[in-house]
């Protein structure tokens, strides 16, 4: 009698284990699919290099051209203390990139370094920096570039190892415009005139931002970002081609076409 039951109890206890493995298999199956189908929304898929036929000239490098697609190119390599942007209706504001940006009165701005910024060549962003680039480029503005003569009144000091004071002569809330250009690495470009600039800095330039770029050997008419780190991008390359001619364009398109299986062409002519 008691072996039956004995026999009866087991096979029950063997029927539960087995439904109860068999229901947190499903359920383990369920959550891992939420996780996939959640994530997968909040990381990028990297995929296809976009490749950008420009006509005239353009600019990677801050201060030699603000042209919108300069300023783009400019973006995807360096960074600055503040940040533009933008919701819904348009209307913009201003976030730190860099630093931390604080007034009382939009005259008195104190500008903090964030830490942890480093250059491409792996030497920490320091207060310099920003001293150098505030003060050096835009303040005194030796090339007398159109855009930055309107900060040539502000006093720039250095107020402690990671701070900076600055001054306006007037109160408005466009002050904070200033704070949207770039910084530059003082350890790389003090005492460099702007014909070195031009020429040493553009062929081997640092940086701070996500993107790199990638050495040239076969076309010397193009660029190539590299923003396989970059998170925001969807793009493993961004592509920029300098066409000399609307002949050069349409072999450009035809080569790509049947060439480039995961390429995206887009033309502006940029002046």
């Amino acid at each position: 009698m008691f072996p039956k039951k004995r026999k009866l109890i087991v096979h029950i206890l063997r029927y539960t284990f087995f439904l109860s493995l068999f229901f947190w298999v499903l359920l383990s199956i369920y959550v891992g699919y939420q996780y996939v189908l959640t994530t997968a929304h909040e990381v990028n898929t990297k995929w296809w290099t976009f490749v950008e036929g420009i006509f005239w000239g353009t600019s990677f490098l801050p201060y030699l051209r603000f042209d919108t697609k300069s300023l783009f190119y400019q973006w995807l390599l360096f960074n600055s203390c503040l940040k533009i942007t933008y919701d819904k209706e348009g209307n913009h504001s201003y976030v730190s990139d860099m630093c931390k940006v604080t007034t009382q009165d939009n005259i008195h701005f104190s500008v903090e370094l964030i830490p942890w910024f480093i250059w491409s060549d792996g030497t920490p962003v320091s207060i310099d920096d920003l001293y150098f680039t505030y003060n050096e480029l835009i303040r005194n503005n030796k090339r007398k570039l159109l855009p930055l003569t309107q900060y040539n009144t502000i006093e720039v000091t250095k107020d402690t190892a990671t701070s900076l004071m600055i001054k306006f002569p007037t109160t408005s809330p466009d002050n904070k415009v200033l704070f949207t250009y770039y910084i530059l690495p003082v350890h790389v470009l003090k005492d460099k005139n702007f014909q070195d600039y031009k020429s040493l800095y553009a062929f081997s330039p640092v940086y701070t931002n996500c993107a790199s770029i990638l050495p040239q050997t076969k076309d010397e008419f193009s660029l190539i970002f590299n923003l396989v780190n970059c998170p925001s991008s969807h793009l493993n390359f961004y592509q920029v081609k300098n066409l000399i001619s609307f002949e050069q364009f349409q072999q450009n398109l035809s080569y790509i076409s049947m060439n480039e299986k995961n390429h995206y062409l887009d033309i502006n002519a940029t002046i």
